[in-house]
Formats: C-alpha cells, structure tokens, sequence
C-alpha cells in the first residue's frame, strides 16, 4: 500500500511538472520567436486572427458541465495564455490538491466515525455479555452490525464509483474535443504525417481504450469489493484470494493495456514529428531558392502562417492540460482520501478485537486503488498524447 502511494503521488507530481514544463517551453518558444523575427506586429496580427477564427466553445461547454468553476473562461486563458499573462504554477497545483484532499476528508469522518462507534459498541457488548448469551446470539448480533459496517461502505464505494465513472467519460468527452481542434491546427502547418498516425490513435484511445475500462476494470473492482465483503462476514466463507485476484487482474489490464499503447503512440509521434519537421524545413528552402524574385517573400509569409498556426496550437493544448488537471484532481483525489480514511478506519478497529471488520475496511481500501489508477491511467495517456501533437513540428519554423 504505502508503495502504491508513493507511485501516485510522483505521478502526479510529473504530471503536473510535465504540463507546466510544456506551458514554459511553449512562453519561450514564443518569445524568442517572435525576437528572432522582424515582423513582429505580421505575427501578432496572424496570431489574432487565427485566434478570432478558433472556436473554443465546445472545450467551454465541457468545462461548464464537467463543473470545473464558473471563474475559468476558456478564451480568457487562452488569451492569457498567448499573452505571457498566465500565472498558474506548481504551487497552485499543491494547494489545490490538498483543499481537496482534506475537503474529501472532512466528508467522510461521519461515516468513518459511525462505522467506529458501532465497532467499539459491539466489542464492549460481547464483552459484557461473556457468558451470559448463546453463541448464536452473539452471531446475530455481529451479523447485524456488520451489514450496518456494509451499509456504509456501500454508500462510500458508490460515490466513489461515480466519481471514477465522471472521470472516465468526461476524459472520453474530453479528447472527443480537443483533439480534432489540435489535429486541425497540425494539418494547417502541413504536417500530414503525423495527423495520418494520430487520427486513428484518438480512436483507439476513446473507443478502445476508456471501453476496456468501463467494461472490464470497473466490473473487476465491483467484483473485488464484492467478493471482499463476502468473505470477512465469518471464518466459514473464504473468498479474500478471489479478492486480491480481482484486483490484481484490474491492475494488470491497466498496465499491459496503456503501457503498450503509450509505448506505441511516443515511438510513432516522435518519427512523425520528425518527418514533418523535415518537410517544412523543405518547403521553406524549396520557396526561398527555386521561387525567381517573390521566393524570400513568400518564405517570410510562409513562415509567418506557420509560427502562428504553432503559437494557437501550443497554446490551446496547454489550456487543455490545465484544464484536464483541474477536472481530474478533485475526483481522483476523493478516491484516494476515501482508500486512506478507510484504511486508517481499519488500523483503528484491530484493537477492540473486530478482526474481520478491520480486514473488510482494509480490503476495500485497496480495492479503491484500482478505480484510482484507471483514471490516473486515462489522464496520463491524454497529456502525453496531447503534448506530443504540441511538438509536433515545433522545430520546423525554426
């Protein structure tokens, strides 16, 4: 557990680092562009008028009904964003997680703390009443506080449930968006390549990819819960390895399954990059040197088109991954909290002698891991995805 932990939170922190990276590469990328070129009010008028024909409503809508904040307007961050006006850091990203985290906390203390107070009631009742009832008696009794414990963690896992199907299908939604927009823009620098090996991968990964979590991780983590809670009722029932095999099963699908196909998409994005890069670089000497008399004109046009064609589309997809961020923090860590507020439930309930009850509220805190990681999973596959199209051709106006 606590190695798991520890993963999450450094892929987090790369996340995070991975976007604010591209956003500054991107801030001085831009800079120095528009300081290497002497028609710098051409770019500036390019750049908005690229920015005016950018139709970024759509991305709003999804902001809107993700429920992301009334205060994050898609075109005023962009527009922020291009402007070099953009002033979220690392830190923001910190102080974000934790208000969410010890929000999440907060909300569940009454259900950890009802949970408590039946264990403590039922370990003071049998004790007390040593001798005194029939074993069957005490059986009922645990019965009955234990489908109250179920009742409860029932409620938790659903709302964790809902959280990571949220996750899932605004992620689907999500790349459904942004990604013809950013395969767009790349089309108009001409980098026909890499728009020929993406298309198809966009597909796979919102098809293919968020099916095979819908519909086989998340029925696994069902089962895991399931077959978690049915086996600690009593020492009769023994089903914890079909448990741990549930929730090892989940985790290995989401590993072999994204590991390949973000394995598959770096390798292809980076030799597509490369070709076109190659074939604007191309273009450009082939307009400067076999075009008679206006050929350095339109190389200078040429280039003009193209740096502001690579401005929009840096700077819509950092919007994007900022935006991705802040969608996929508050839910991701709910389910994290709800795992960590469960498990120290369970260290908590050891003592008073309710075994069976501390291993339940273990076993479902690990099985909380394995919604976590699919939507860490999904996330992390988009931002790479997204911040290869960003490099897409970057090299080629240089």
């Amino acid at each position: 557990m606590k190695k798991s932990i520890i993963f999450i939170i450094t892929i987090f922190f790369l996340i995070s680092v991975c976007v604010l990276s591209i956003g500054k590469g991107y801030i001085v990328y831009a800079d120095n562009l528009e300081e290497d070129t002497t028609e710098t009010s051409s770019i500036d008028d390019t750049i908005d008028e690229l920015l005016d024909k950018t139709d970024v409503s759509a991305l709003q809508s999804w902001v809107d009904s993700m429920g992301i904040g009334e205060d994050y307007s898609v075109k005023e961050l962009f527009y922020a964003v291009l402007h070099n006006d953009f002033s979220m850091d690392f830190t923001f990203f910190l102080q974000y997680i934790f208000r969410c985290f010890f929000g999440n906390v907060k909300e569940l203390l009454a259900e950890m703390l009802l949970i408590l107070i039946i264990v403590v009631l039922l370990g003071i009742m049998q004790n007390i009443t040593s001798g005194f009832i029939k074993d069957s008696t005490k059986k009922i009794v645990y019965v009955a506080c234990y489908g109250g414990i179920v009742g409860i963690l029932g409620v938790i896992v659903t709302s964790i449930s809902r959280s990571a199907i949220e996750v899932i299908n605004g992620v689907a939604s999500f790349s459904e968006i942004v990604f013809p927009v950013l395969l767009t823009l790349v089309t108009t620098i001409g980098s026909t390549t890499s728009v020929a090996i993406y298309q198809p991968l966009v597909v796979v990964f919102s098809q293919v990819l968020v099916k095979i979590i819908q519909l086989v991780v998340m029925p696994t983590f069902y089962i895991s819960v399931v077959f978690a809670i049915i086996g600690n009722i009593g020492d009769e029932i023994k089903l914890n390895k079909f448990s741990d095999t549930a929730k090892s099963f989940a985790n290995w699908i989401i590993g072999i399954v994204f590991g390949l196909f973000i394995t598959y998409t770096t390798a292809r994005g980076i030799t597509g990059a490369s070709i076109d890069s190659l074939a604007v670089q191309s273009t450009k000497y082939a307009l400067s040197n076999y075009v008679p008399v206006v050929g350095s004109y339109l190389k200078e046009g040429f280039d003009i088109i193209t740096a502001g064609c690579i401005i929009i589309k840096n700077g819509l997809g950092f919007v994007s991954l900022v935006l991705l961020l802040l969608f996929i923090i508050g839910p991701t860590v709910k389910i994290l909290s709800a795992s960590l507020v469960m498990k120290l439930a369970s260290a908590i309930c050891e003592p008073f002698g309710e075994k069976k009850i501390s291993e339940v509220l273990s076993s479902v805190s690990k099985s909380l891991i394995v919604p976590f990681v699919a939507c860490i999973a999904l996330c992390f596959t988009t931002i790479i995805m997204v911040s290869l199209i960003i490099l897409t051709c970057n090299g080629g106006v240089l």
